[in-house]
C-alpha cells in the first residue's frame, strides 16, 4: 500500500501505470484505474469480492447470534511486474489474484485459522 489518495487507501503499479483504490463503502475488493500521462484516470475494473473472504462485504452487515458479521479489505499491493494484486481482509484471508482477469491465484488463511488453502497456477 502506498498511502492514500483523497483519503482512500491506494497502491500504484508504476510499470503499467495502474492505480488501485479501496472503495469508501466496500462492495468490491478494489477499483483499478489506468493513469494517463496527463494525470487523468480511466476505470479498468471493479474487482469482484472473492468468496474465500469470510462474511459479507461491509455494506451487507447482518446479525448472527448477536454478533455483527462483516468483512472488508484492510491492505492491498500490486507486484513489481504489475500482473498480480494482493489483498488482505479483516479476518486475515490473503488473496493473490491476476490484475488482468481477477482470477484468484492464491487464497491463504492467516492468523492460525484453518481453511482449505489453495494455489492455482
Amino acid at each position: 500500500m502506498i498511502g492514500t489518495v483523497n483519503g482512500l487507501s491506494a497502491t500504484y503499479g508504476e510499470k503499467r501505470n495502474l492505480l488501485a483504490l479501496l472503495p469508501v463503502f466496500p462492495t468490491v475488493s478494489y477499483h483499478l484505474f489506468r493513469v494517463q500521462a496527463d494525470g487523468s484516470m480511466s476505470l479498468l475494473r471493479k474487482a469482484s469480492w472473492f468468496p474465500d473472504y469470510q462474511g459479507d462485504p461491509i455494506h451487507l452487515l447482518f446479525f448472527s447470534d448477536s454478533h455483527v458479521v462483516a468483512d472488508y479489505i484492510t491492505d492491498m499491493d500490486i507486484d513489481a511486474s504489475c500482473s498480480l494484486m494482493a489483498t488482505n481482509n479483516f479476518h486475515g484471508c490473503l488473496i493473490i489474484s491476476s490484475i488482468d482477469t481477477n482470477e484468484c491465484k492464491l487464497s491463504l488463511e492467516l492468523g492460525g485459522r484453518t481453511r482449505n488453502n489453495k494455489l492455482s497456477r
